[in-house]
């Protein structure tokens, strides 16, 4: 026969319960600075004088980075 001894299963258990909080926090993180990002990005490159000429800067200001 076996004999099997378990040492830290407490630890291990509370650890891996706090993984999806720690994951959804990481991923909201990261998907509001890419948002962020990506909105820099259109507001500089796309409407001043790339693809569009801005004029009242209207589109520009309505731009903004949200994460739901």
């Amino acid at each position: 026969m076996f004999a099997v001894e378990l040492s830290g299963l407490e630890e291990a258990n509370a650890r891996l319960d706090g993984l999806p909080g720690a994951l959804a926090a990481a991923l909201s993180a990261k998907a509001s600075e890419l948002a962020s990002a990506l909105a820099d990005r259109v507001k500089t490159d796309k409407l001043a004088g790339g693809v569009l000429n801005a004029q009242s800067g209207s589109l520009q200001a309505s731009i903004i980075a949200d994460v739901t």
